[in-house]
């Protein structure tokens, strides 16, 4: 893919040494032409490694890599055949074995096939030699040097002036601190800044090198800042770090030998600060660097950038600060910065500002992208159909003519480039090979390991599988941050690739690959008709009305992958459609309306992955046992589907099965047969495995014409044999015939399994004491082997958890355990001390509904556990836990740690924290929570407040009684969502972003007042104000937010025009950016304070405020007074009344609502507040 080429020439030499062993050799030459090539492919090295760098400026050499690809992908193609056909003579394949049943016309057969392939062979021989030399004459004429290298071999400093936001003052002020830090561990600490190409790291470096009290207190030598070359020497690293800490040219003219005491005698008993800017490989650590610091001063550091967070965990950095992507505003505000010098008009920004937004987007938050696409902008007219040719091109980074192209390319090739050019060679086809799903699309591990190894990009070696190695190139994209975690995803393993570096995968790929709609296949193939033009290879469709197979793909072509991702075919697939993509190894139907497969799938003899999940397949044919190819078979919620034929049992290859959300009822006996199997999903348990009473037509279940008895189904037995298991989703246990059954299958020995889900599916409501007793005896024989990584229990009734759960055990039977889910064990009222796993990172517990309390039990386990524990050490609690998740726990009320006030211990790395539907927890822990960044809290009715919590960025609550928000000076991003008795903000830090959705809500918040010209200021009425009513307590904080969401009724979005009667104005107009809707998005205000001139617009017109203001005058010259009267003479007796408090409190509570409806919203705010006092004395 993608010109990549040394991939495919190892893959060809791999299958010649096994075709050698069917004396191909002596027959056709074949194995000798292919070494001949690879032979030939290596002395290219040079040029095939240039070229692919030069294809940006030279189309003759992307012309020869093309061709030269095409003969990679053919000779794949008929190497694969042969394999296949040969295979199944000797196996005797029941297509090809009928065909020649006779020895002598199979031997015929045999040397028609050799003799046929030799030709092809032949043919391809010589397109490979008018290739080689059009590349070398081609390369030798054109040197040229990687783009890393010419960046890492420029001495100068780089850094654009041009910054924007707080966050970047924020990460400053932040690193800076801890750089200063004390630290009475080591003498010297590293700190790194990471990020993908262009997204700060430099300008973050640079910024902190520059701030005052770093250049203050490194003084003992002058703070030094080097840049690192991908191609760095010794000699060069350690010249260059001389020279920045005191410079001389007595220190450049010393011999290489001397250099590295030159250095150590610089820097002994001295404090230095040493910035290593772009740093690509760990060996400038190990083989340069830290020989050469251990006698450096106290508190030296040394502050690296780097793409690879993998070299910032080799240096032992003390901390990794990852570079986040500008907000849209900040991203505007740069754009703006880029185009308008000198600040610009600001009519004409706005006048741009639409458009601009789409051109923001396509950046997603990327500084040197936006200073790019900046920099083009300026030298153009500033009017909309300039700016329109830019926002509507998805593919401005290269395909655009003029001056874009030149930029485009400049970026993509000096910055973004090198990070491809990182690679090895199997990792650049799987990080081509991602480009091919949309800019939205969530990618997962799961889902793109099997087709990287369905396409053999992966080559494993010997001490791990494939799927390992493809594991660990997927982890390798995620440390280079070409793979980014989306955020709202974090729990399922989701990734998605900046649309830039998309950009330059696409256009490494543009060839071969093609995603989109139907119609624009139809315009792509169009135009792809000339004979020069590459083959497409990979074709991914996606369009929103769902589709018919397009005509274009009903031609027989060499395409290698087709999917239709979220797009059901609207009619069946035809069985001549299995007749014409020979060639495929990918194959993805998923939710297609096929009932049944056609036989003529046995013609797709390549095809690795086939996918029909969600598809109306009711059977499987036989001649599915054909495919011996088959690696990937997914047959993910076919609800239809209820019997599994027993031809998957000739796939010897397989290595995934998914059944999971089908109505099996139960696997073919044999499935232990299937030793390659390492994901197995949707297992089900048969309680009529071993009945010898249930048989014949009465017990059994039809397949394929005839009956299958309970004999024939697969018992839990049988996955003793699938020693590959990596994955192993188990449904139905409570169907165990025995609770022996469950320790025969021998899970704890499996010592490959690292993912694992057990699952009951009780039918009935009731569930007797015996049933209890029994489940929890089948789980404790399923003991997990210790290198599990992932655990999910679902359903599970017992009354207590496995004995291998529970105690203090559970750290060492769970060493490695990382992600665990409890789901829906009803009956366990003491949850397991999950506390003592070492390295657990998500935990989820959901309905549990027995539980009340969640206690030390929860750390440490039994009293005997947690006193043997704290009497050896002082205990870290879940040392690291990141997200905590706890939902539907419907009797839970108590939420409390012995110690906690003390304990710093207790959740140290706790980041994320999620509370849904537990309706009668009543508070969150004081201190247990100091590190949590994002909170969300939904339907706790009886949580009334949330403060003190220093770290939390972003808080979410929604549907609850929150009364009070306190004490949240890191808050930046606040969404509140029907919260009917929120009154109190106090000491909120200043949000970037505040959301606030209320259906029912009269008036916005008092707290969003802000600077209010002659506006009185409120008080809060507190208990021990009662004694003079009116007397002024602490101030009520008000909230300031530089953009300003919300949803509400359509009266109150009227109201908050500034010219509607009783407007709501003043409390958004010193807000910097607002937007308002009704909940139905019909009706909008869009309000932008930086525009004096066009800063104000909606579609509400002034005959509906109006109307609406006439329709409602009557009841709002009927205020209820005499409720206000009788109100006050409430507040004024309070002091006397506490032993008519639970009269009283529902009478006030009423009486709030009725005034609020009248729009008396201060003095509602005095009864909300005595409310909440009143109620907790």
């Amino acid at each position: 893919m993608a010109m990549i080429l040394d991939p495919f020439v190892s893959r060809l030499v791999e299958k010649l040494t096994s075709m050698a062993e069917h004396e191909v050799a002596m027959l056709l030459r074949v194995p000798a032409e292919i070494r001949e090539l690879s032979i030939r492919l290596s002395k290219l090295n040079w040029s095939l490694v240039q070229g692919e760098g030069m294809q940006f400026q030279e189309p003759e050499i992307k012309s020869c890599l093309n061709q030269l690809r095409e003969v990679m992908y053919d000779a794949d193609d008929i190497l694969d055949e042969y394999v296949f056909k040969t295979k199944g003579l000797e196996q005797g394949l029941p297509k090809l074995s009928a065909r020649f049943f006779h020895p002598i016309l199979s031997c015929f057969a045999t040397c028609t096939l050799r003799h046929s392939v030799g030709n092809r062979m032949e043919g391809l021989k010589e397109r490979i030699e008018g290739i080689k030399w059009d590349l070398l004459t081609i390369g030798s004429s054109h040197p040229t040097s990687s783009a890393s290298e010419r960046r890492g071999n420029s001495s100068q400093i780089e850094v654009e002036s041009e910054v924007v936001g707080t966050a970047i003052d924020g990460d400053t002020r932040m690193l800076v601190d801890r750089l200063l830090k004390t630290s009475h561990e080591k003498k010297v600490l590293v700190y790194a800044i990471t990020g993908m190409g262009g997204i700060g790291k430099t300008t973050l470096a640079w910024k902190i090198f520059n701030h005052e009290m770093i250049q203050s207190s490194f003084n003992q030598i002058r703070p030094a800042w080097v840049c690192i070359s991908k191609a760095y020497e010794q000699t060069t690293v350690l010249k260059k770090i001389i020279m920045a800490f005191k410079g001389g040219r007595d220190e450049i003219q010393s011999s290489d030998d001397e250099l590295p005491n030159k250095l150590r005698q610089l820097v002994t008993g001295k404090k230095f600060f040493l910035v290593l800017d772009d740093v690509w490989s760990i060996e400038v650590w190990d083989e340069v660097l830290k020989p050469l610091l251990p006698d450096a001063g106290p508190g030296s550091r040394i502050l690296i950038t780097t793409r690879n967070t993998a070299i910032s965990k080799g240096m032992d950095a003390e901390r990794c600060h990852a570079v986040q992507k500008l907000s849209s505003e900040d991203s505007w505000s740069l754009l703006c910065k880029m185009v308008f010098r000198g600040g610009g008009d600001e009519r004409l920004k706005q006048n741009l500002k639409h458009i601009g937004m789409r051109i923001v987007d396509k950046c997603d938050g990327l500084p040197l992208a936006l200073k790019t696409i900046g920099t083009v902008l300026r030298g153009r007219d500033l009017i909309q159909a300039e700016w329109e040719k830019v926002a509507g091109d998805s593919t401005w980074w290269f395909e655009q003519q003029g001056d874009i192209e030149g930029i485009g390319k400049q970026l993509m090739t000096e910055v973004l480039y090198p990070s491809y050019e990182d690679l090895s060679s199997q990792l650049r086809l799987c990080f081509v090979y991602c480009a091919m799903f949309p800019k939205d699309c969530i990618l997962r591990k799961d889902m793109l390991v099997p087709l990287w190894i369905a396409e053999g990009f992966i080559k494993a070696s010997k001490d791990s599988s494939v799927e390992d190695t493809a594991g660990e190139y997927w982890k390798q994209l995620e440390r280079r941050c070409l793979l980014q975690p989306d955020p709202g995803r974090y729990d399922q393993g989701g990734f998605k690739m900046h649309p830039v570096v998309r950009s330059l995968a696409l256009y490494l790929a543009q060839d071969e690959c093609y995603s989109g709609d139907v119609r624009g296949l139809r315009e792509n193939q169009t135009a792809d008709v000339t004979s020069s033009s590459p083959k497409r290879r990979r074709v991914l469709i996606k369009d929103a009305e769902g589709v018919s197979i397009p005509e274009v793909m009903k031609e027989p072509t060499c395409l290698r992958t087709i999917i239709f991702l979220d797009t059901p075919p609207l009619q069946e697939v035809a069985e001549n459609f299995f007749e014409k993509f020979t060639c495929l190894r990918v194959l993805d139907l998923s939710e297609a309306p096929n009932s049944k497969l056609p036989d003529a799938v046995q013609n797709l003899i390549h095809l690795r992955y086939l996918n029909l999940s969600r598809s109306q397949m009711s059977e499987l044919p036989n001649t599915i046992g054909t495919l011996r190819s088959l690696q990937f078979l997914g047959l993910a919620e076919c609800t239809m589907l209820r019997i599994l034929s027993d031809a998957i049992l000739e796939l010897r290859n397989l290595r995934v099965l998914d059944v999971d959300g089908t109505q099996l009822e139960g696997m073919p006996k044999g499935i232990g047969k299937l030793q390659h199997l390492n994901r197995l999903v949707g297992f089900r348990v048969n309680s009529s495995t071993n009945n010898a009473d249930i048989s014949g037509a009465e017990g059994g279940e039809r397949q394929n014409g005839r009956q299958r008895s309970p004999a024939s189904w697969c018992n839990l037995e049988e996955l003793k044999s699938l020693t590959q298991l990596k994955f192993l989703a188990v449904q139905n246990l409570e169907s165990i015939s025995s609770i022996d059954e469950a320790e025969r299958a021998e899970l704890s020995s499996k010592s490959r399994l690292d993912d694992l889900r057990l699952i009951c599916n009780p039918a009935q409501e009731i569930i007797t004491d015996e049933e209890k007793r029994k489940i929890k005896e089948v789980f404790t024989k399923l003991r997990p082997p210790t290198r599990l990584q992932r655990l999910q229990i679902g359903r599970y009734f017992g009354l207590e958890y496995p004995g291998w759960m529970m105690g203090g055990g559970i750290g060492s039977h769970l060493s490695d355990l990382k992600h665990l889910e409890l789901s829906d064990c009803f009956f366990c009222q003491t949850l397991p001390p999950l506390g003592l796993l070492p390295h657990l990172e998500t935990l989820h517990i959901s309905g549990a509904n027995a539980v009340k309390r969640i206690g030390n039990e929860f750390l440490l386990g039994d009293a005997a556990a947690a006193a043997a524990g704290q009497a050896q050490h002082r205990f870290r609690a879940f040392p690291e836990l990141k997200y905590l998740t706890l939902k539907k726990m419907n009797s839970w009320q108590e939420w409390w740690w012995k110690g906690e006030e003390e304990d710093q211990a207790l959740l140290p790395r706790l980041e994320e924290l999620v509370i849904e539907r537990c309706g009668k927890l009543m508070s969150l822990p004081k201190h247990l929570l100091r590190n949590v960044t994002r909170l969300t809290i939904e339907d706790a009715y009886n949580v009334t407040e949330i403060g003190n919590l220093p770290s939390v960025r972003t808080l979410m609550i929604a549907r609850s009684g929150l009364g009070r928000i306190h004490n949240l000076l890191a808050l930046d991003d606040l969404t509140i969502v029907d919260c009917f008795h929120l009154r109190r903000m106090e000491k909120i830090g200043e949000l970037r972003y505040l959301k606030l959705q209320d259906q029912k809500m009269r008036s916005l918040p008092n707290w969003l007042r802000n600077n209010m010209e002659g506006q009185e200021q409120l008080h809060s009425l507190t208990y021990e104000g009662f004694k003079s009513m009116f007397a002024s307590s602490d101030r009520q904080d008000f909230v300031a937010a530089r953009k300003f969401e919300f949803i509400c009724s359509g009266r109150l979005l009227q109201r908050c025009i500034k010219d509607a009667p009783e407007s709501e104005w003043p409390k958004i107009q010193d807000i910097p950016y607002v937007e308002g809707y009704t909940m139905d998005k019909s009706k909008y205000i869009l309000y932008d304070k930086s525009n004096p001139d066009h800063n104000f617009h909606t579609n509400i017109n002034k005959e509906e405020i109006t109307n609406e203001t006439t329709t409602n005058s009557s009841s709002d010259l009927a205020s209820p007074f005499s409720i206000v009267i009788l109100l006050l003479l409430i507040i004024g007796v309070t002091k006397l009344a506490f032993d008519y408090k639970s009269f009283l409190l529902p009478l006030l509570m009423k009486a709030a609502a009725a005034i609020q409806k009248f729009k008396y919203t201060r003095l509602c705010d005095e009864i909300y507040s005595l409310y909440h006092a009143w109620q907790k004395q």
